[in-house]
């Protein structure tokens, strides 16, 4: 609240003095993922900030730039605020957990280990960093409420609302799926050597490199549909939140046809299929093509087969 004191004069000297009380409000000014503890994490955590990932807001539904494929799962977040009425802390958030439609059924989300706050440079901006312990928040959304309203210390005229998501191992390769499968795995291996960069969708451990253990990440978090991450819609602006709908096509067809190429030659449901044509998965394959087999079981055999 702001005192702002008017003053009117008119040619023969005559004066008129008024004072309003104004309310200012505090802004938002960006939401940020962050990979606390990678190797691209330093003094500052402003260097391990995902420069692809971007939050989930209400009234959107998910996509890929919206969850973090991060071995250790959400472990970092940061909110930028302009002009907040204070130091803000755990207690001037909400956070809750789940995977669904409908966030208020949410469970509470595990308490961050710590909440800080450091002056953004050259602005009035505060920085709000948020860590949590490592795969405390795993294979799920995130759903972080920052209070506003009278009183409220981040300053902010109503809640500030977003979400985050973690799909282990998940590189993206089908744009209407977050599911953890072979075809990360083979695409992992394939892509394996050399130096990675912060936006690399291969690097799912952050170590800087693309190699085996990044292999061994989206085997170890293998999913399916009954646990997979689901690409939400969240209830807020003017789309209702609908509730979960059959892929437009079978997840099979989909990533049949990402091996076919219809991602773009040399992109990466093409490097799959490179993967899978060579002679080595093809001996895998043969070998390892009978109903049992738990690595080629079901849609990864008719998918990798589909790559011919």
């Amino acid at each position: 609240m702001y005192n702002l004191q008017v003053t009117v004069s008119d040619a023969a000297g005559q004066t008129v003095t008024s004072t309003v009380q104004v309310t200012g409000y505090s802004t938002i000014l960006g939401h940020q993922l962050f990979y606390a503890g990678s190797s691209f994490d330093g003094t500052s955590h402003d260097t391990a900030i995902a420069p692809d990932k971007s939050p989930l807001l209400p009234g959107q539904t998910a996509t890929f730039a919206n969850y973090s494929s991060f071995s250790r799962g959400i472990n970092g977040i940061m909110v930028d605020i302009l002009r907040p009425s204070g130091n803000l802390t755990a207690a001037d958030f909400i956070f809750r957990v789940g995977n669904d439609n409908n966030p208020s059924t949410w469970s509470t989300a595990p308490a961050p280990l710590s909440v800080t706050n450091h002056p953004i440079g050259g602005t009035a901006g505060t920085r709000i960093e948020i860590i949590w312990p490592d795969n405390a928040i795993h294979g799920q959304w995130l759903q972080v409420t920052l209070k506003g309203g009278a009183a409220s210390t981040s300053g902010l005229a109503a809640d500030d609302v977003f979400y985050f998501g973690s799909a282990p191992g998940e590189i993206g390769d089908d744009p209407a799926s977050a599911r953890v499968n072979a075809m990360d795995q083979l695409a992992l291996r394939y892509a394996s050597g050399g130096d990675a960069s912060l936006s690399s969708r291969n690097d799912v451990n952050r170590d800087g490199v693309v190699g085996v253990a990044d292999e061994q990440v989206a085997r170890a978090n293998t999913t399916y549909f009954l646990n997979e991450l689901h690409l939400i819609s969240v209830p807020g602006g003017e789309a209702a939140a609908p509730s979960f709908a059959q892929p437009a096509a079978p997840l099979i067809a989909r990533k049949s046809a990402a091996c076919a190429g219809t991602s773009g030659a040399g992109g990466l449901a093409d490097r799959k299929c490179g993967a899978f044509r060579s002679r080595p998965h093809r001996q895998m394959l043969n070998r390892h093509s009978g109903p049992w087999s738990p690595f080629w079981h079901g849609a990864n055999l008719r998918s990798a087969r589909a790559c011919w």
